[in-house]
């Protein structure tokens, strides 16, 4: 999957959590809208990771493709 397609995969997943947790919230479920906040809005956190270890998967394998050649 492209990562501009997950990332706007992401971005619409979580504003449908941040939805459920003002619902939640009006009718008084703080506890359990708190964990689903926290849980259902990570995975923009996670999938910028994913995106920041290819790119220094990436840059490791260059150096080392360098070093071979010299």
């Amino acid at each position: 999957m492209a990562e501009s397609k997950l990332r706007e995969l992401s971005m619409d997943f979580s504003v449908d959590i941040i939805h459920l947790v003002k619902y939640l919230k009006a009718n008084r479920e703080t506890i359990i809208a708190n964990q689903i906040g926290r849980s259902g809005t990570s995975i923009g956190a996670n999938s910028d990771n994913i995106a920041s270890n290819r790119i220094i998967e990436k840059t490791a394998a260059k150096r080392k493709t360098m070093s071979i050649r010299a």
